[in-house]
């Protein structure tokens, strides 16, 4: 029994969830080991959602469902609330970013010219609704979203996302009536042809929203909504078909599982847990965009696409960090997890989650390109961080970026946390060597090569013992 991972286990907390949960009932701290929680994600249910919706529809002035709880509202009537009638959904998931986002009128009336409803959009928008970062557009290589589910028999398929971060336009019922700060719609796509461009003529079925309220007021400090795929873009329960745990895809219910990765990682039961006793999520957000680990993922799983194709993991820049294309990429990026660090930042700033955010932040300051995994550790807890200088600490660092990070940088603790994984180390003997039926398997959305199974139990018993 190693006391010292008990004890820091106990001091940051039992909270749910995935690749390296670690709660110790008392059985397990007397030597018997007794049944723990699922690790898997909670996938919540329809009559959760649809409570969730029928409150979050009146604080924000937005009719969702109707008086059958049947959803009712689509994606299009979501961008007219926030005030940008004349852009449709097609034209959010299909126009590349550089057009989304016009510098002057002559880039405003290529957008123009090139929108679903030119003639309505030339009615209702003009150049300055476009400026101060009130449209920001992202397109990016996402790992968080790969199917790992056979990738020891069969390579993983890539998944791409794009970000449009719009913020409500004054006189909108957003702005007016519902006292929304700023609106993430994140579209998803998957392409098996990797020479071919993921997003070009590419449908995104699960496209997610994130609503950052003005003013929390001690409530929500982030709405979750699940928009269905084109032409309809209608108002969902849950996100269809996706594979966070094995041994398949299944469907993921809102609230409850978006807010698992959004900031509620915790036990039911606890304040602010997984499932908020009285409903209401007061730790809500939006998570930061990590670039950094993009690229270190397409060098674990995908050098297939990273040698033969043209596509960078900020897919808008290129492969090439030097090239004035990736640089204006970069300050879109640098824009985007500002805001993100910022509504952070008023639920907790001594939490992992805006730390590695932060942390972003100040290495990407001047820096476009990727920053090595040595120089991203976090310090959570004074003192102790992953050694640069430390070989095996590096190598235990890199195997757990590889395969934990996916949960591990928004559940739970932070790989690049050191003290974290140290706490979490105490079960990783017994986790990683379950079978991967086992509800207590980890990491619980992919099967280990054994050798690095073996390897990562092997180094976190030798470095913390």
């Amino acid at each position: 029994m190693r006391v010292r991972a008990l004890l820091i286990a106990s001091s940051i907390g039992a909270m749910l969830l995935p690749v390296g949960a670690y709660l110790h009932s008392p059985a397990a701290q007397d030597g018997k080991r007794s049944k723990q929680s699922s690790l898997r994600v909670d996938p919540g249910d329809k009559g959760l959602a649809v409570k969730y919706y029928r409150r979050i529809s009146t604080k924000l002035s937005l009719p969702l469902l109707d008086a059958n709880d049947v959803p009712t509202a689509t994606l299009a009537q979501f961008i007219e609330y926030l005030g940008y009638k004349g852009l449709t959904p097609d034209d959010l998931q299909d126009r590349d970013p550089t057009l989304l986002m016009p510098r002057d009128q002559a880039e405003f009336a290529a957008l123009a010219s090139q929108v679903s409803k030119p003639a309505e959009f030339a009615a209702a928008r003009v150049l300055a609704d476009f400026q101060n970062d009130n449209v920001l557009v992202s397109r990016f290589f996402a790992p968080k979203i790969v199917d790992y589910t056979h990738a020891l028999t069969t390579p993983p398929t890539p998944g791409w996302r794009k970000l449009v971060r719009l913020r409500p336009l004054p006189g909108s019922d957003a702005a007016v009536k519902g006292g929304v700060l700023e609106a993430y719609i994140l579209f998803n796509f998957v392409k098996k042809e990797i020479a071919d461009d993921p997003f070009k003529g590419n449908k995104s079925k699960n496209n997610q929203v994130i609503i950052v309220p003005q003013v929390s007021g001690g409530e929500d400090t982030a709405y979750f909504l699940v928009y269905l795929e084109a032409p309809q873009y209608q108002l969902g329960f849950a996100l269809q078909n996706v594979a966070f745990d094995l041994p398949a895809p299944i469907d993921y219910y809102v609230p409850v599982s978006c807010a698992q990765c959004h900031g509620h990682d915790g036990l039911a039961t606890s304040p602010g847990g997984r499932k908020p006793i009285d409903g209401i999520y007061r730790r809500a957000r939006a998570n930061y965009l990590d670039t950094d680990q993009w690229h270190d993922a397409m060098d674990f799983d995908f050098s297939a696409l990273a040698g033969t194709t043209t596509y960078g993991v900020v897919f808008d820049g290129g492969r090439d960090v030097t090239t004035p294309a990736y640089k204006r990429a970069m300050v879109t990026l640098r824009s985007l997890n500002g805001g993100i660090v910022q509504q952070n930042s008023g639920i907790d700033t001594t939490d992992f989650k805006y730390k590695a955010g932060k942390k972003w932040v100040d290495l990407h300051a001047t820096q476009d390109g990727p920053v090595p995994p040595a120089q991203r550790a976090l310090e959570v807890t004074p003192g102790v961080v992953w050694s640069p200088a430390n070989a095996e600490e590096q190598e235990l660092l890199k195997l757990l970026n590889h395969y934990c990070f996916r949960c591990h940088s928004s559940t739970k603790y932070n790989v690049f946390d050191k003290a974290g994984v140290r706490a979490a180390s105490f079960d990783f003997d017994y986790r990683l060597k379950l079978p991967t039926t086992d509800t207590e398997y980890m990491p619980q959305g992919r099967e280990l090569p054994p050798a690095d199974r073996d390897r990562i139990i092997g180094l976190a018993q030798k470095l913390f013992p």
